[in-house]
């Protein structure tokens, strides 16, 4: 018997009332603090704040969550009504997340700031005091801020990110859980605070650096020397008196170098190294020294790296190869080769190709004129 309409319509109704109690249910507010406060720490934490105006339940929630994550370079973020208010409500902002934050320790700290700030030393004493983990800063003042010395003999650091600041070491430097250390513009007052911060880091495995300005023309030789390092990127851009730069890592397996000539580069053993990535295009140096001899120093390190399984080049380095006297070694392990093409300049890249006796992977990438 086929049921009546009355019955398929209560059926419909009853399915009804239960979908909207499921709707109305908030499952989210009934989760455990500590799930609640993880969600939270992946949100910019004025973010996480304003979740204090929910209810009740969230009022609190935002002062535990163990990431404060403040980015006033985005405007969603904090907006300015001048200039000249930057500085000024930037501290306001970030020393009240701080004096309310009541999570037992800091995991992350993310501060990229702007305009004049003063208050700097005090945030850092603040995350070192709540055993800070991974430490991101960035200043965008016209004079270098300076780092408080106590943040180098942090025990509890794991990762330590700076940007456009001043690193001034009168004592050691005791980095015993740090692996990674990414420095962008960071100004040293002489030429002892580099080579401290690395030999102070003996677990240290990732290694960045940007440079682009002259203050480190008073190092005639700069020296990475670790046992523990797998990753080493740097870039120099900038005029730049000649110098020697010695890297020493034999558990070394990524290295990236990028605008490095005006210096001579020493490459000791590097019986790990598996990929390398190569950008040279310093026309300044060219010029000065003659196309010939910076040439053969671009082939001299090709045949400093043969052993890597992995190449990555830019036109603007291969285009020298052609005009190098020293010839390009036999990449007899190289196994992967990827180019970055900005034109059909093919009798470069065969200069390359015919040295690569064993390639298996050819990738060609173009790319815009600008690189």
């Amino acid at each position: 018997m086929a049921p009546s309409c009355s019955s398929r319509k209560k059926g419909k109704k009853k399915v009804s009332v239960e979908s909207v109690d499921v709707v109305g249910i908030d499952r989210i507010s009934n989760l455990p603090d500590s799930i609640l406060c993880f969600i939270l720490s992946f949100l910019p934490t004025l973010y996480s704040v304003r979740t204090s105006l929910l209810s009740k339940r969230w009022k609190l929630l935002w002062t535990q969550v163990p990431t404060i994550r403040i980015n006033a370079r985005h405007k969603d973020e904090i907006s300015f009504t001048t200039p000249n208010d930057k500085g000024k409500l930037i501290e306001k902002i970030v020393s009240g997340i701080l004096l309310h934050h009541n999570a037992p320790s800091l995991d992350i700290l993310y501060l990229h700031v702007e305009g004049k700030i003063s208050k700097l030393s005090l945030w850092i004493n603040d995350a070192i005091a709540k055993n800070i983990k991974h430490l991101d800063l960035q200043t965008s003042f016209t004079e270098s801020i300076e780092v408080p010395e106590n943040l180098f003999i942090c025990k509890t650091l794991e990762s330590l990110k700076l940007y456009d600041l001043q690193v001034m070491i009168r004592g050691g430097v005791q980095l015993s859980r740090l692996h990674t250390l990414v420095l962008y513009f960071v100004t040293f007052g002489d030429e002892e605070c580099f080579h401290k911060i690395v030999n102070g880091c003996p677990k240290l495995e990732t290694l960045c650096f940007i440079k682009i300005f002259d203050d480190w023309d008073f190092m005639p030789t700069i020296l990475v020397s670790s046992r523990t390092l797998k990753k080493f990127d740097m870039t120099f851009s900038g005029y730049y008196k000649p110098m020697v730069f010695e890297i020493r890592a034999p558990s070394l397996e990524y290295l990236s170098i990028s605008n490095c000539f005006k210096r001579q580069l020493i490459l000791n053993s590097l019986p790990s190294l598996l990929e390398v990535y190569i950008d040279l295009n310093d026309v300044y140096t060219a010029n000065e020294v003659g196309e010939i001899s910076y040439s053969n120093s671009i082939t001299k390190l090709v045949q400093d790296v043969q052993h890597a399984n992995s190449l990555s080049v830019t036109q603007n380095t291969i285009k020298y190869f052609g005009n190098a006297t020293t010839p390009l070694p036999q990449l007899t392990r190289l196994s992967k080769l990827a180019i970055k093409v900005i034109c059909c300049q093919w009798n470069n890249i065969l200069f390359l190709l015919e040295s690569s006796v064993n390639l298996e992977v050819l990738i060609l990438q173009k790319v815009s004129q600008t690189l």
